[in-house]
């Protein structure tokens, strides 16, 4: 299964006919194999239309700009055929502009009322949108290949589990993200 063939997968927009004869993997949607007797949404409507649903999840936690940096950076790769180590270093910047874009973009809103614990608490959530952004940028470049396929670091199964599994890390981390910053942040105040 060679994932990166396509760069984006064919239908991930949320404005895609889910009832359609689209395919999925090979198989016509609502099928299993080919099959056609389950009726829809069985069998690989099940797992294509996950796929689908999470990249779409992944695509929305990832900044609009930072996709379309990192379309251009990929093309421009491409097409002046730039060696593995340029294409690694592409990705790193991409990675590390994330969060520092993500931490600059979010709006805060001042409100004189709150005390300085909310206030750090609001930051500290901001902080870990920031790093699960990141975590999304990388599971999207990841499925996609970039520099991964091209240092032979892609597996598809891994791609696929990555891009079904970090959805639901974003939605159940961050709370626990924001509150272990935070415990951090009181440690390192209470030290000083």
């Amino acid at each position: 299964m060679q994932i990166a063939a396509t760069r984006f997968p064919p239908s991930i927009d949320s404005s895609t006919d889910q009832s359609s004869d689209e395919t999925v993997h090979g198989t016509r949607r609502g099928s299993v194999d080919g099959d056609d007797d389950q009726g829809e949404g069985w069998g690989s409507d099940v797992v294509g239309g996950g796929l689908q649903h999470s990249l779409l999840f992944l695509r929305t936690n990832i900044p609009a700009n930072l996709l379309a940096l990192w379309a251009a950076l990929e093309g421009a790769a491409e097409l002046y055929a730039l060696p593995a180590w340029a294409q690694w270093a592409l990705f790193v910047l991409a990675v590390v502009a994330t969060p520092i874009y993500v931490y600059q973009a979010v709006d805060r809103p001042e409100d004189p009322s709150d005390g300085s614990d909310v206030r750090w608490w609001r930051e500290a959530n901001v902080g870990w949108q920031s790093i699960l952004s990141t975590g999304a940028f990388v599971v999207w470049v990841y499925f996609l290949g970039g520099p991964f396929q091209a240092a032979g670091l892609q597996n598809a199964d891994l791609a696929i589990l990555l891009v079904l599994a970090y959805p639901i890390v974003i939605v159940i981390s961050p709370y626990y993200g924001s509150f272990l910053l935070y415990q951090l942040s009181q440690l390192r105040r209470k030290a000083a």
